[in-house]
């Protein structure tokens, strides 16, 4: 996200966003008061705005957490709890 960050930085100090420590984003409240809303509108609505490449990456993120925390336990090591649930009706039914 920081380089979607990076490429609306000029944009996002308009309106009182900057980069701070570690990545955070930090606002000027004084400065987002002042700010025009047709650059508000830009950043944040509709498809391709800041807000919406931020929201895709997040659903990336954590779509990707998701399927990771299915297949591989805490400890690192795969997680076959579909094949071990599916072995045991089978035989079971067998």
């Amino acid at each position: 996200m920081t380089d979607t960050t990076d490429a609306n930085k000029k944009v996002l100090a308009k309106i009182g966003i900057e980069v701070g420590k570690g990545n955070k984003l930090e606002l000027d409240e004084e400065t987002l008061r002042k700010a025009d809303i047709g650059t508000l509108k830009m950043l944040f609505t509709g498809y391709n705005s800041f807000a919406d490449k931020v929201s895709m990456k997040a659903r990336s993120i954590s779509a990707a957490s998701s399927k990771a925390g299915v297949t591989y336990t805490s400890d690192g090591k795969y997680n076959d709890v579909v094949s071990k649930l599916v072995s045991k009706k089978v035989n079971k039914e067998v």
